[in-house]
C-alpha cells in the first residue's frame, strides 16, 4: 500500500515532500511510517492503541470490557471517557515522539478509530511540538486507502 492511502488531504502530497508522520492509531496497535520526499524512510508498531484505552476505561469505571467500549465509542460519551484515556493518548504521543526524534517530521497526520476523539489531535500536538492534523473520518482512512490501491499492481 502507498502513502497515498492515507492521503485524504490535497495538501498532503506536498507536505510529504518536507517531511511527515502518518500515524494509524488501531485497535492493538499505534503504527507510524515517516514520510520524506515521497518515500516512506521508517517504519513501527507498538503495541499500544484503542484496546489499552478501552481497559483503562473499564478499569476505571469499574465495569466489563465491552460495556467500556460501548462507552468509548459513543460520542455522546466523550466528556466522560476522554479525561480518562487521556493519559494513554499522551503515551501514543510520547512514543511517536520518540520515533520522529532526528527526522525532520514537520506533520503529523492522525488516522484509525482510536483518534476519533475530538481534542485528539491538540494531546499529540502538545506532547510531540509537531502540527497534528485528523482527517473528517479517521476510521475510514486505513480501509479506503486499501480498496484504492488493491488492483494497482
Amino acid at each position: 500500500i502507498s502513502y497515498k492511502s492515507v492521503a485524504m488531504r490535497s495538501e498532503f502530497e506536498e507536505m510529504i515532500k518536507t517531511g511527515a508522520a502518518v500515524v494509524d492509531v488501531g485497535g492493538g496497535t499505534t503504527g507510524i511510517s515517516i514520510l520524506k520526499d515521497g518515500k516512506v524512510i521508517f517504519t513501527a508498531d507498538e503495541p499500544t492503541g484503542g484496546t489499552h484505552m478501552t481497559l483503562v476505561l473499564a478499569g476505571s469505571l469499574g465495569c466489563s470490557f465491552e460495556e467500556a467500549e460501548r462507552i468509548k465509542k459513543d460520542p455522546k460519551q466523550e466528556m466522560l471517557v476522554f479525561p480518562v484515556v487521556k493519559p494513554v493518548i499522551e503515551k501514543m504521543a510520547a512514543i511517536v515522539a520518540r520515533f520522529i526524534e532526528g527526522y525532520d517530521v514537520d506533520v503529523i497526520y492522525v488516522v484509525g478509530g482510536a483518534c476519533s476523539f475530538k481534542k485528539f489531535e491538540s494531546v499529540f500536538e502538545k506532547e510531540t511540538g509537531v502540527k497534528t492534523i485528523k482527517p473528517k473520518e479517521p476510521l475510514l482512512v486505513t480501509p479506503l486507502g486499501i480498496a484504492m490501491n488493491c488492483n494497482k499492481q
